[in-house]
């Protein structure tokens, strides 16, 4: 039986009560205005959803680096709306809203009263991978996390019922989140740690969830083994070392430390500001609670491990997110009793200080950005229009170039080497590259390797016809050069 924790309803004045039970809309409300802002400002598109440009011309068990599963979901939504950035952020925030509300659906399904579901998704916000790094470019991370977070509660659901449904559910959920981000595993890692060690987590019923887990990731499995050189083209982003020494592994554990702190430091120091006005009594926290500290923690530690191991040297924070995203529901939920109306508004209000400095911030990321100006302000269409791009196959050296010719030409089909197995018919007719202020770039050498293999010839890209094309303001000093060589009939 779960406890209930809740504060007591004679604390929650009519307006704070308004408040915990709009929490939900809240956030909804954020993300449409979100949504909107993204498909009205014209810009260009991140790494991330350019890659969905390229792969989502066709329905594969597999497409390289990632698993598929985000594609085929980008596929049918492009069937309803069409190919280009609609469908791409509509999906993006269909499935920021599913994580949002899978945090709130938690909450409550643990016992927490309003106050604290408000603050577990509100909190959940202040995660900088989920309120700017998923909005900026991420996709499959956004969807593998919405995949952690729904597993999570039918997990509890079916060790407290223990249906034979629920566990085939779970199967189901399981072969999802692996075809979603490989990274998945680090969630599951923390359940079989939990399994192995608390008897109420105990069932043979796992058993039923492996078998059907298997027969989801079967095909797709053998398709990534397949072509195993594709599906690990990604490994140099770990920058694994040769030889495992402990100087390095002394890195990888730092390097967690950091991008755990990295992740939760502004969520921890803003709701513990929020406590100094609360309560200090304490309650224990249920064990379902305690059951998801495990698996974070037990998942935590076992990629630390595996990153020693294996002489990985770089973690980002954002790859922990399967894990992390359980943090501001534990903080809710375990000192719900200091809880008050007075720290909810407080919390709230920093939050909505956070969503609308977003709202304001996005935009003008969007023309400047980290990288000064940003990818997103890529002039694809004005060099699309100058080079009068036909009908028919271009080649290009990676997603982001690929992905947003085809935004701005989606009748165009593209082919990058990082899905050179990609199934589009028919021999190329032009090769493109780019290079931001190089006037003078010659073709990537994956690009002239792609080119021989689709020709079944060697061709001479060394003197490609070019043009120059200014960046939006404020910067229309700087250019983008694109650069394109035809091929024969």
């Amino acid at each position: 039986m779960t406890q209930v924790l809740t504060s007591a309803p004679s604390a929650l004045t009519p307006s704070a009560g308004a408040m915990t039970r709009y929490a939900p809309v809240i956030v909804l409300v954020y993300l449409a205005l979100q949504c909107l802002s993204r498909i009205l400002i014209p810009s260009s598109l991140g790494v991330d959803e350019a890659e969905q440009m390229i792969t989502a011309q066709s329905l594969d068990w597999g497409y390289g680096r990632q698993p598929p599963l985000y594609t085929w979901i980008q596929i049918g939504v492009f069937q309803i709306v069409g190919e280009g950035k609609v469908g791409l952020v509509l999906l993006k925030h269909a499935l920021m809203a599913a994580i949002y509300l899978g945090v709130w659906v938690l909450a409550r399904w643990l016992g927490a009263g309003p106050i604290a579901a408000g603050m577990a998704i509100l909190g959940t916000a202040l995660l900088p991978t989920v309120i700017w790094n998923a909005q900026r470019e991420l996709t499959h991370l956004v969807l593998v996390t919405a995949m952690s977070v729904w597993t999570m509660i039918a997990v509890l659901a079916a060790l407290e019922r223990s249906k034979l449904w629920l566990f085939v559910l779970i199967g189901v959920m399981f072969g999802a989140g692996l075809l979603s981000k490989w990274n998945y595993t680090f969630f599951q890692a923390g359940l079989l740690g939990v399994i192995l060690i608390d008897r109420r987590a105990r069932t043979p019923l796992w058993l039923v969830s492996v078998a059907v887990m298997l027969a989801v990731i079967g095909l797709p499995g053998w398709w990534a083994y397949q072509n195993w050189d594709l599906t690990t083209a990604a490994v140099q982003s770990f920058e694994m070392e040769r030889q495992v020494t402990a100087l390095g592994a002394l890195d990888a554990f730092w390097d967690l430390i950091e991008c755990v702190l990295a992740e939760i430091a502004i969520l921890a120091i803003v709701f513990f500001l929020c406590l100094l006005a609360g309560q200090k009594a304490a309650m224990e926290p249920p064990w379902q609670l305690k059951m998801i500290e495990r698996i974070v923690v037990i998942g935590l530690v076992i990629v630390a491990l595996g990153a020693a191991l294996s002489g990985v040297t770089e973690i980002r924070h954002r790859w922990l997110l399967p894990l992390l995203i359980f943090v501001p529901l534990i903080l809710a939920v375990r000192f719900e009793a200091k809880l008050t109306p007075q720290v909810f508004r407080w919390f709230t209000r920093v939050v909505l200080v956070v969503m609308l400095a977003v709202l304001i911030l996005f935009p003008r990321h969007l023309l400047r950005g980290h990288s000064n100006p940003a990818r997103q302000s890529t002039p694809f269409a004005a060099a699309a229009d100058a080079i009068e791009l036909k009908d028919g196959l271009a080649l290009a050296p990676n997603f982001f170039i690929g992905g947003n010719v085809r935004l701005v030409r989606p009748d165009i089909a593209v082919i990058t080497p990082q899905v050179a197995a990609l199934r589009v018919e028919g021999p190329p007719d032009l090769v493109i590259w780019g290079s931001r202020d190089r006037a003078e770039t010659p073709a990537p050498s994956s690009l002239a390797a792609l080119t021989e293999m689709k020709l079944g010839y060697p061709v001479d890209l060394s003197s490609p016809e070019t043009v120059a094309v200014p960046y939006p303001t404020p910067h229309q000093d700087r250019f983008y050069h694109m650069f394109w060589v035809e091929m024969p009939e």
